[in-house]
């Protein structure tokens, strides 16, 4: 049963965990003034906090196709620290619960509007 076709406007919904869930991870960049590459030597690497960056994977996704097809095209030098990677969950109601109510009309507000001022 749908909400739209409920007469109370209550439908039960059934949702997996994973429409939930998410993989936080932080996104590392080098500090360019400490990195030196060549081609004897790579010097380790040392990330800078300032340009670290905190993504929300869904849970339904894979982190390196996310970091492949998001992060990667924008920041070619950074990486994913997965030492950093957690799992969280959040449900967000309005996502999932909210159903829209249309907006009164026009000509129905101005009538309102008037009708208080005299």
């Amino acid at each position: 049963m749908d909400a739209n076709d409920d007469p109370t406007g209550i439908a039960g919904q059934i949702f997996d965990n994973r429409d939930f869930g998410y993989y936080k991870m932080n996104i590392d960049r080098p500090d360019r003034c400490c990195t030196q590459f060549s081609a004897d030597r790579l010097a380790p690497l040392r990330f800078a906090k300032a340009l670290r960056d905190a993504e929300s994977v869904p849970l339904s996704d894979s982190i390196h196709c996310y970091y492949t097809a998001e992060v990667k095209p924008h920041v070619d030098e950074a990486w994913i620290n997965l030492d950093s990677v957690k799992i969280g969950y959040e449900i967000s109601f309005n996502k999932y619960f909210y159903r829209h109510k249309p907006l009164r009309s026009l000509a129905d507000v101005t009538a309102d509007i008037l009708g208080l001022e005299q």
